[in-house]
């Protein structure tokens, strides 16, 4: 909306096809949520994605992400994330910690702990399981700053 281009042609010009609708596979609405505080306040969004349902969870979500203190994502980027409990083993997710987001892969210490490695840096960061929020990334998608969309 803030560009005023229509949704399909943003995806068009970032080399993103949407999913056929000929498929048999049912497809569900995917809000896009501009932060975090909408996220989690579920702020009603004119902004949507469909995606077949076999690819991605009721619970799924787009989230924008251009915090340019990630040097992965330089650019304004949607992260399609599905909420995830327990713990993963060296794959890609958003964490939410305190209100504040860290991009990595989680995986357990001899010690039994749960570890961070942030995808920005070499830093390992040890998390709580009750001060924790845990998005698995299911697709990255680069809206500007780059010629083609990037899956996972």
């Amino acid at each position: 909306m803030g560009y005023d281009i229509d949704f399909d042609r943003l995806m068009q010009l970032a080399n993103f096809t949407l999913p056929s609708v000929e498929d048999d596979a049912p497809l569900i609405k995917v809000p896009i949520y501009k932060n975090i505080v909408d996220m989690r306040l579920s702020a009603v969004t004119s902004d949507f994605r469909m995606y077949k349902q076999d690819t991605v969870s009721k619970n799924a979500m787009l989230l924008e992400v251009s915090d340019s203190t990630l040097n992965t994502f330089k650019a304004i980027s949607l992260l399609l994330l599905e909420p995830f409990q327990g713990v993963l083993n060296n794959e890609l997710a958003l964490f939410i910690i305190d209100n504040k987001m860290i991009i990595g892969c989680m995986h357990m210490d001899n010690d039994g702990k749960q570890i961070i490695q942030r995808i920005d840096s070499k830093n390992e960061q040890i998390i709580y399981q009750d001060k924790l929020e845990i998005w698995r990334i299911v697709e990255i998608i680069h809206l500007v700053g780059q010629g083609e969309s990037k899956g996972i």
